[in-house]
């Protein structure tokens, strides 16, 4: 994955009316050939980093598809331009409140006059994500955009503890989707080691980025009020993904087996959470969920 510096002339009054370019998900920039061939230069799939004129670097994403877009009349983001380019962006990181700034590049040396500047040393590279480090993450509700932004996180180097988020924006696609904080993802993956936490297996492979393949599951579904947080989250297998959701069991017994499975520790908003829908709260124990605890759950049942 390539790295490129979009220098874009646009200026603070044009950018900071609606923040259309970020909110409609696009790179632009304007200013004739020189500017529209230099963002032509990314490919899909690239990392694009946008710096926006006295502030620095606003946004940082993927570069959705090869096509630059020529733009004019109600599409443009300044209108006071003729015309504009953009390419579509899926954005990683909204830095817009706290821009990487010129002086940051420039200790890298990747800044420059150049309409679009390629990052082609290692070392400015690593410089460039390590910027990034500690700083959130843009959420995602897409699976597949949230499985490449945790990939970037994982990237930026050492990883603290995210907070995550307990009630996650709800939108509508074509059923509900949850927006998700990519750090979750990447905390969980970084401590399954590339162990599944269920069966405790290696992931089945590694995907495009390198990273062990394992998936995210919410032991409190986010469909039920669950939180979006490193402690309700597990990295999972495909299969022991599908059996926690799938398995032929009630939602109580598959609420016990998921503790029981994945070992998580059970505190008291995990008990006020896993209720039995008329006999109330299971006694649960206080440690580490344990095999005839699971027992005593069906029975209870």
């Amino acid at each position: 994955m390539n790295l490129f510096v979009i220098n874009t002339d646009l200026k603070d009054d044009a950018v900071d009316a609606e923040h259309h370019w970020f909110h409609r998900g696009i790179a632009v920039t304007s200013g004739g050939a020189r500017y529209r061939n230099g963002l032509q230069r990314p490919r899909g799939g690239d990392l694009l980093a946008l710096y926006v004129n006295g502030r620095g670097i606003a946004a940082v994403g993927r570069a959705v598809n090869d096509t630059v877009v020529d733009v004019h009349g109600d599409g443009l983001v300044n209108p006071k331009e003729q015309e504009e380019y953009h390419r579509a962006v899926v954005w990683q990181y909204d830095l817009r409140d706290k821009p990487i700034t010129v002086s940051d590049l420039r200790k890298l040396s990747i800044f420059g006059q150049n309409a679009v500047s390629q990052v082609k040393l290692t070392s400015a590279y690593q410089g460039f994500l390590q910027l990034l480090a500690g700083r959130p993450a843009n959420p995602q509700s897409d699976r597949t955009e949230l499985r490449r932004s945790a990939a970037l996180v994982q990237k930026t180097g050492p990883l603290t503890r995210p907070a995550g988020s307990r009630n996650p924006v709800q939108k509508q696609a074509t059923g509900l989707v949850f927006d998700r904080d990519p750090a979750v993802k990447a905390w969980t993956l970084r401590r399954s080691k590339g162990l599944c936490e269920c069966c405790r297996k290696k992931a089945p492979f590694t995907d495009k980025d390198g990273i062990p393949y394992l998936e995210s599951h919410h032991i409190v579904h986010l469909a039920n009020g669950g939180p979006d947080t490193p402690d309700n989250a597990a990295s999972v297998c495909p299969n022991c993904h599908r059996e926690l959701h799938h398995a032929s069991a009630s939602w109580w017994r598959n609420c016990a087996f998921t503790f029981s499975r994945l070992r998580m520790p059970l505190t008291g908003r995990w008990r006020s959470d896993c209720r039995h829908p008329t006999k109330g709260a299971f006694p649960w124990p206080t440690e580490t969920f344990k095999g005839k605890d699971v027992q005593a759950a069906l029975k209870f049942e």
